[in-house]
């Protein structure tokens, strides 16, 4: 069974977790296993190539993040929070790793340069090479419970958490501080769900701090989120 799987921007890589200590990078033509990426025996969350196929980063319940060189299936950054990662996504350049935890946190890390000598890896999966501890450049906090995934906007300034205590935030990726709670109006769906919709124009001008916690937060569980190539429209859904 496949727990988790990603497909590169470029086409030619899928990248799926499914047998315990293993990520699988695929060639996406052939179907032929071009690397088996050795990892904890603890479950993959998510999968997420870079924006330029070169990366692959893996959100594990070991409570580390880990990024991988595409398609040499080398290690070379990890990133470690407090309890398990939920979820992982890159920046635009690649340069910066996002994470979600159970830690009720969100975190950016910088991908710097692999430090070297190697530094000691958890698990059994030293492979030759340098690997790197991410830089913690801020962590997002005021989540009272776990946070199920975060993502960038795709003008980079903006991060967006879904939250299990039903709640999705806005946060200055550049400012590092925090901007609005969304909903504050539902939108339901013609199936039902929940669906949140707000706009960039409404976050410039909601830009000023207020604390993360609402005092009417929804029943339920923020799960996803995702915005309009634009960057104009992003949504929530719980």
């Amino acid at each position: 069974f496949i727990l988790a799987a990603a497909f590169s921007p470029c086409g030619r890589y899928v990248a799926s977790y499914g047998d315990p200590g293993f990520v699988r990078l695929w060639d996406a033509t052939t179907g032929e296993t071009i690397a088996n990426l050795p990892h904890s025996d603890k479950s993959v969350r998510d999968l997420e190539f870079s924006a330029d196929s070169t990366r692959l980063a893996s959100a594990s319940e070991d409570e580390w993040a880990r990024v991988f060189a595409v398609p040499e299936g080398q290690l070379t950054h990890l990133a470690k929070h407090s309890n398990g990662v939920e979820s992982v996504e890159f920046d635009a350049e690649g340069l910066r790793l996002l994470t979600a935890s159970r830690d009720r946190t969100a975190r950016i890390w910088q991908l710097t340069a692999p430090a070297s000598p190697p530094l000691d890896t958890p698990g059994d999966e030293a492979r030759p090479g340098s690997v790197a501890y991410a830089e913690e450049l801020c962590s997002f906090l005021g989540q009272k419970l776990r946070v199920n995934a975060a993502h960038f906007d795709p003008s980079g300034q903006y991060v967006v958490t879904a939250c299990l205590d039903g709640v999705a935030r806005v946060f200055d990726a550049a400012d590092r501080v925090f901007v609005r709670v969304v909903p504050e109006a539902p939108i339901y769906s013609a199936t039902g769900e929940v669906t949140e919709l707000f706009s960039a124009d409404e976050l410039a001008r909601d830009h000023t701090a207020r604390p993360a916690t609402p005092p009417h937060a929804r029943r339920g569980t923020s799960e996803s989120i995702a915005h309009a190539q634009s960057g104009r429209v992003h949504a929530a859904r719980s």
